[in-house]
């Protein structure tokens, strides 16, 4: 597969996943009583009026949206200058698509829906998810940038 071709599925998967994350945080917004569960994982509505990892932020919700959507257009400046290097590009987009998921939240709920429970010890949502891979995406693309 050609490196062109690769890119194209890597932004279909990227944005796609957002989209996913979109809809299924409208989904529970809507239905806030629906569980669904499994062996280690349950799908059910969330919300995290905190930072990653329950930390405690004590000023307005709007204030750390606001902080997020800076965050995330500084990283798609950075993916824009680092076009010609497709992983990075496919971060970058990852990272702040997943960021601008979760301020759009925040603005207009208060807080991030979350909507996947891991073993009881992590709620999460596919947002999360794009911006960790897309924060080992760039680390990864930014080791290679390093050895040429």
């Amino acid at each position: 597969m050609s490196p062109t071709a690769r890119s194209r599925r890597g932004w279909v998967v990227v944005i796609g996943l957002a989209l996913v994350d979109r809809l299924i945080k409208y989904y529970f917004a809507q239905r806030p009583d629906v569980i669904w569960r499994a062996v280690f994982v349950s799908v059910e509505y969330s919300v995290n009026h905190s930072l990653a990892l329950s930390l405690p932020w004590p000023l307005p919700q709007w204030v750390l949206a606001a902080l997020m959507i800076i965050i995330a257009l500084v990283v798609a400046g950075y993916g824009y200058h680092h076009r010609s290097r497709p992983l990075l590009v496919l971060s970058t987009a990852a990272i702040a698509l997943g960021a601008l998921s979760n301020a759009f939240d925040r603005l207009t709920g208060g807080g991030v829906i979350d909507y996947l429970s891991i073993a009881n010890l992590a709620m999460l949502n596919l947002a999360d998810v794009l911006i960790t891979v897309g924060c080992v995406g760039w680390l990864w693309g930014m080791r290679a940038e390093d050895e040429e």
